[in-house]
């Protein structure tokens, strides 16, 4: 009972942040955390074309968001060999803002940015959520950034794994978004993304500030 009632967190990050980013999150409800490492990639000429991104995209930048894919990969996998319920997967920059409740009963979005349906719209996003459990209207906006999601079961871990072995794929949260994968999200976000230096662009974004209520205004 007390196993049902609690999380499995699977953090990306480095072997030596490993200890104090387990420090910054803990929580009653969390029973195990399992370190996924970061990935690294080469280019062999071959593995650019693996990504679905704007023609000036820099090498170095494409290099960084497969290896941000492949950790993604690495984590979902870990949960399906695992055959662990009620799993948090989480990137290094993760910062836990509200105590985590009971694990929810579907897979949904734990923080994140809410966006339009076309990154061109300057229309804000009407919608006001309750607290707790809300649906993702698909017609009206979506979420991105994978800084920190909820999966239920394994099985569920392991079809959104296959779903991102395709010839092309955009950044893991445009993929997530544009696939569908998490039907939910949590309001208020459980977690927001920690002001950092991201190593993909090599220097300061704003995602701490996007991330904070999932980028909405006040109603």
């Amino acid at each position: 009972k007390k196993y049902q009632m609690s999380y499995s967190v699977y953090l990306i990050c480095k072997e030596e942040d490993f200890e104090s980013k387990k420090e910054s999150l803990q929580d009653p409800l969390i029973k195990d955390f399992h370190r996924i490492s970061p990935q690294y990639l080469n280019n062999n000429g071959t593995v650019l074309k693996d990504l679905h991104t704007r023609y000036n995209t820099k090498p170095e930048n494409i290099l960084g968001k497969l290896g941000c894919i492949a950790a993604h990969r690495l984590a979902l996998l870990s949960i399906y060999n695992q055959k662990s319920t009620n799993n948090i997967i989480l990137e290094a920059d993760a910062v836990l803002k509200e105590p985590l409740p009971d694990p929810p009963s579907l897979s949904c979005y734990m923080g994140g940015w809410m966006v339009p349906l076309s990154f061109s719209s300057k229309e804000p996003i009407q919608v006001n959520p309750n607290l707790g459990m809300n649906k993702i209207n698909p017609d009206l906006f979506r979420i991105i950034m994978c800084h920190s999601y909820f999966i239920k079961y394994p099985t569920e871990a392991v079809e959104i794994l296959q779903r991102t072995f395709i010839p092309k794929i955009k950044n893991m949260d445009i993929h997530m978004a544009n696939q569908k994968d998490l039907k939910f999200y949590l309001y208020p976000p459980l977690f927001t993304q920690g002001k950092h230096i991201s190593e993909i662009d090599k220097k300061i974004n704003k995602n701490h500030q996007y991330s904070e209520m999932y980028g909405l205004q006040t109603i």
